[in-house]
């Protein structure tokens, strides 16, 4: 090679090996920066978990569900606490229109107008009562966990602020951080490749030492509907006993036992 050529090619060289640790340098700090967002993900939901164990709010109630005759709008009292425990009542005027509550381990909801009182196990309201939310996943969402994502999570590649929280039986709960301080502004819940139900939190504010969403709007798509919960008046300084989550008191109610349907199915048996 003659010292012409070497000339030539060696400021090429040159910016080559630049590029190529311009290149590495870039990759590295992408890496940085996604391992410092989700630290900030974890200690936010971490802060708040230690922060917020329980909660009592007057809400206004906006149901849409065409499978449950409790939909339209009413005044509402709720009631949670840590982690499972909620107790959400609809009333217009003095008459209850819904009352809806769980341990995180049975639920009971009672329609007082159709004289029905459903009971069975937490987590399977929604699937046979035809409520758009169950109390469930109202709890989650309320204390920042919506259908379970809390640990440690993944960033969503190209999607500034989205992370994902893997879930039981290949589901994920996909949602996306903002704001300051650092908190979930919507959330969605997927399985077998499709979105299947999704949150809003809505205008976050500091009320009585504690970040708190003025509305959370919950999608169950076209066949569950739709709940959205606007918070009036909160407090967090009161523990809620164990009475307040006591299934209610309906003697003359038609009672469904959802446990006993489904008991048949997981036994493999005819319902």
């Amino acid at each position: 090679m003659t010292r012409a050529m070497r000339s030539i090619l060696r400021p090429l060289v040159v910016a080559l090996g630049t590029l190529v640790a311009l290149a590495g340098a870039g990759a590295a700090c992408g890496a940085t920066a996604e391992a410092t967002f989700l630290s900030r993900v974890e200690a936010a939901t971490k802060a708040r978990r230690e922060a917020l164990r329980q909660v009592e709010a007057d809400v206004v109630v906006h149901v849409d569900a065409p499978l449950w005759a409790g939909a339209g709008t009413c005044e509402g009292r709720l009631v949670a606490r840590r982690p499972g425990a909620l107790r959400l009542r609809g009333y217009a005027a003095v008459a209850t229109v819904f009352d809806a509550v769980t341990d995180g381990r049975r639920f009971a909801v009672h329609l007082p107008g159709q004289n029905l009182l459903w009971v069975g196990p937490a987590g399977k309201e929604s699937e046979l009562v035809g409520l758009p939310v169950d109390p469930g996943t109202i709890v989650g969402a309320i204390f920042g966990e919506p259908w379970g994502a809390h640990g440690r999570p993944r960033v969503v590649t190209g999607a500034a602020g989205w992370v994902v929280y893997d879930q039981a039986e290949g589901a994920e709960v996909r949602a996306r951080w903002g704001g300051a301080p650092l908190r979930i502004e919507e959330a969605e819940l997927w399985a077998d490749g499709s979105r299947v139900a999704r949150l809003v939190y809505h205008d976050w504010r500091k009320r009585k030492g504690v970040w708190w969403p003025t509305r959370i709007d919950f999608d169950g798509g076209p066949d569950r509907g739709s709940l959205a919960l606007e918070f009036t008046d909160v407090r967090f300084d009161h523990v809620p006993p164990d009475a307040a989550f006591v299934p209610p008191v309906a003697p003359e109610a038609t009672v469904v036992d959802l446990g006993a349907l489904l008991a048949p199915a997981a036994g493999g048996g005819t319902p």
